[in-house]
């Protein structure tokens, strides 16, 4: 993304950061699929606000929880402007 728009472009970047089940982990696995590395200190340096949280829904896939994210979202505006 930064390399389209630019730096300054995001301000902050949502994350989460709950365990995903081990049943859900290895499901996934054996497709090769993985989750996404996180490189914290790389994200700061780039002068980008960090925020991680529960996000997802782990019923049968792993999935973006649509009323956790909104609720987190909604936090860090609310944080944002009250700071």
């Amino acid at each position: 993304i930064i390399k389209h728009a630019g730096r300054g472009a995001i301000d902050f970047m949502l994350v989460n950061n709950a365990p995903i089940a081990e049943e859900l982990r290895r499901k996934y696995e054996t497709q090769g699929i993985y989750p996404v590395a996180v490189d914290e200190e790389r994200i700061n340096a780039l002068g980008i606000g960090f925020v991680g949280a529960d996000i997802i829904n782990q019923s049968d896939a792993v999935r973006h929880d649509p009323d956790k994210l909104s609720r987190n979202v909604m936090r860090m505006v609310y944080d944002f402007r009250v700071n």
